[in-house]
């Protein structure tokens, strides 16, 4: 399909000696791998009229040039020259990210934009480029307004290049009226899934030459601190197997999903063949399955590919945070639009756990430490935990803990439809040491409840189905000198505690 894509049109041709002179014959060239490849076939009866020429000489390498014809509209040659376009044009960023929006009842660009640059550093972004795509070609107005507000918030990014505005040209559009029904869609829903797809193609066409790497949000998300580190350190990770097709950052939709921008031509036209049929993020489905040249994911060798060709990130770096759609029968769904993995590892640094030395027998994935989630500056990510397998935290001084777990942040721990693993804590009366001044649990101490360990371990709270360990450790127990997150059992394949809480009564001197 990448025909449809050329990036220059010129009018050549072929003399005696081989030499390519001006001409009135026109020919075509794409950009195919590593050298361009003309598309002038070499046989043709046509007069070789095409109605159109280069459109814009200030940033030939987007490619705004005419096109030959698009999937979308092939009755019809159409151009990518943006009716509007406030852009320093730069190029050769590591990411790009695409950010389509639309008129809507409530504007939310200023706080995603906030929230990109906010949660990034100032060196991770001295090489992105941020294209946010006013998809309103037929109100002008609006969009020079939304482009002056985000000038007036960012006027140091827009003119450093990290930020630019376009709006396609009316002309790119095809007719939205009369679309078959599908799915059971109201004629509305299919419309604007359908305009969803040409934006979208759109906004890939044009953002296909200015990266290595591109990224689609909405723009009504929220991004996690650091989020820009993290796509590069899961970026660099892939490098020594970079088959992938699509790197996946966020569950939701369309949000967060990442290609690399030599693969963006094949599927914008892939969505502008197939716009009419489905919402874009049920044609990236089967465009994977193509890619891979499978027919179903449900074969042995399928399966195998999958993998291969998409890779998900965990947790989530990007959340949805609009209420008001852009499609109004969807406002009473859009609350419940939310990533249940974004919110682990963000950690309340108000929150001090008690000193520690924290030790553990888990491989530890991508950096993501134990001693770092109990300090509250990231989350643990833990490879193929076995069973007796733990992590273990030492007080410097006994705590007499009131509570463990924390429900607003729930740990989570994957591939295991029981949680084996345990929260157990030693009480000081436990432990020998000739100068504690405790020898024996309280009497009153009522330990039914509990599982006593013949390593002086009490099972104090055990993960649940959400993925949360919540104990109330009763004052009886007395301090505790060890915590442990014991595993009972093999066959969990990743462990992410999204938080580590302890709630202490007091802190016992010894």
């Amino acid at each position: 399909m990448e025909h449809f894509l050329p990036l220059r049109i010129y009018k050549t041709v072929k003399t005696g000696t081989g030499q390519l002179l001006p001409s009135h014959s026109p020919h075509l060239e794409y950009q195919h791998s590593d050298r361009p490849v003309r598309l002038k076939p070499t046989y043709s009866p046509s007069k070789g009229h095409v109605s159109g020429q280069i459109l814009s000489s200030e940033l030939p390498h987007v490619g705004y040039q005419q096109y030959d014809r698009l999937p979308h509209t092939p009755d019809r040659p159409v151009r990518l020259k943006p009716s509007y376009r406030l852009s320093k044009g730069h190029v050769n960023a590591s990411i790009v990210i695409g950010i389509p929006s639309v008129k809507r009842a409530k504007s939310y660009i200023i706080g995603t934009l906030r929230s990109l640059f906010r949660n990034s550093g100032d060196k991770q972004r001295e090489d992105i480029i941020v294209i946010v795509m006013v998809a309103e070609p037929y109100d002008l107005s609006y969009v020079s307004k939304q482009a002056a507000e985000i000038d007036e918030h960012f006027h140091n990014e827009v003119e450093s290049g990290q930020i630019e505005v376009i709006c396609p040209p009316k002309e790119f559009y095809p007719s939205l009226e009369n679309i078959p029904q599908s799915f059971g869609d109201s004629p509305l829903r299919i419309k604007w899934r359908s305009k969803q797809n040409v934006d979208y193609g759109y906004l890939m066409l044009y953002a296909s030459f200015r990266g290595k790497y591109y990224i689609q949000l909405e723009d009504d998300i929220e991004a996690r601190p650091g989020y820009l580190r993290e796509m590069k350190g899961f970026i660099r990770e892939q490098e020594h197997a970079d088959d992938w097709i699509l790197l996946n950052f966020c569950s939701l939709g369309f949000i967060g999903k990442m290609f690399h921008t030599k693969d963006l031509p094949a599927f914008a036209n892939y969505l502008l063949k197939f716009y009419i049929t489905r919402p874009c993020d049920w044609l990236l489905g089967p465009f994977l399955l193509t890619r891979a040249g499978c027919n179903s994911w449900k074969n042995t060798r399928c399966k195998r590919l999958k993998s291969v060709v998409e890779r998900g990130y965990v947790p989530s770096l990007f959340q949805h945070r609009g209420t008001y759609s852009t499609l109004t029968e969807k406002k009473k769904a859009m609350k419940k639009y939310k990533d249940p993995t974004y919110n682990r590892g963000l950690i309340s640094h108000t929150r001090l756990n008690p000193p520690a030395d924290v030790t553990t027998s888990i491989p530890t994935h991508n950096g993501f430490t134990l001693d770092k989630a109990y300090l509250g500056m990231a989350m643990f990510w833990g490879k193929r935990p076995k069973k007796n397998d733990n992590c273990t935290f030492s007080f410097h001084s006994p705590v007499d803990i009131e509570r463990t777990g924390n429900d607003e942040h729930p740990s989570h721990i994957f591939n295991g439809s029981i949680l084996n693993v345990t929260v157990d804590v030693k009480p000081v009366a436990l432990v020998s040491q000739r100068n504690s001044p405790y020898t024996k649990i309280d009497k009153a101490a009522d330990l039914t409840k509990f599982v006593m360990k013949n390593d002086g371990y009490i099972t104090v709270a055990s993960f649940n189905e959400g993925g949360v360990a919540k104990g109330d450790v009763p004052k009886s127990i007395g301090p505790v000198k060890t915590l442990r997150l014991d595993v009972k059992s093999d066959g969990i394949s990743l462990i992410i505690l999204s938080e580590i809480f302890i709630k202490p009564r007091r802190a016992v001197k010894i």
